[in-house]
């Protein structure tokens, strides 16, 4: 769960966008996000969060992914998108190297190994497929995120909360010398709500 710190706007194409408070005085440098989608309303809710350009997004598509519960516009973070692997369609090599074929690359996967891929997801069932999709999609946006400084991924289910940007910078000046912190996972609205009740100063704790 990433919370976030509110910022000011009217949302595009005359729609009332909702009030949020304005805390970019002394702000320090922007968080990156790395945002895992396949587009559609969930995009727009993210994108009507942390993206300040209101050509690029509209509230009401957005509020098809997440109703009143859509959040206003976050200061503080940056945004970059990665797109995301449908799991069920990962079914052969071909399909694979369609879908994935730069993350299969970046692993640096043989000809050998390649075929034993195509075999396995041939072989899968439709839920572990999914599962194989989400492992493609994180390594690809982690790919991008290597390339950043102090960047987070996450994925288009993300609702920020109130004081997420102090929060996460918190998080990373303290994480100390790492390559990669994980944070969480199964972020369904039950998860989300256990860890948003866990919050301290703003940090989720994660579920016991």
């Amino acid at each position: 769960v990433v919370p976030a710190v509110a910022g000011l706007g009217r949302s595009p194409r005359g729609s009332a966008r909702p009030e949020a408070h304005d805390d970019a005085s002394d702000a320090p440098p922007p968080i990156r996000l790395v945002a895992i989608t396949n587009g559609g309303p969930r995009k727009h809710a993210l994108l009507s969060a942390f993206e300040r350009d209101p050509a690029k997004w509209d509230l009401n598509v957005a509020r098809k992914a997440f109703g009143d519960e859509t959040r206003p516009p976050a200061n503080g973070f940056e945004l970059q998108f990665s797109t995301a692997i449908l799991g069920e369609m990962v079914s052969s090599r071909r399909r694979a190297e369609e879908l994935a074929g730069d993350v299969l690359d970046d692993v640096g996967l043989t000809e050998a190994q390649r075929d034993v891929f195509g075999e396995r997801a041939k072989l899968a069932r439709p839920a572990n497929r999914r599962v194989l999709g989400c492992l493609l999609a994180n390594l690809r946006a982690m790919r991008l995120a290597q390339e950043m400084d102090d960047a987070i991924v996450v994925e288009d289910n993300l609702r920020p909360l109130d004081g997420a940007a102090a929060a996460c910078s918190a998080a990373l000046r303290t994480a100390g010398d790492v390559d990669l912190l994980y944070l969480g996972h199964l972020a369904h609205d039950d998860t989300l709500a256990a860890v948003a009740s866990r919050a301290v100063d703003g940090v989720a704790a994660p579920p016991p």
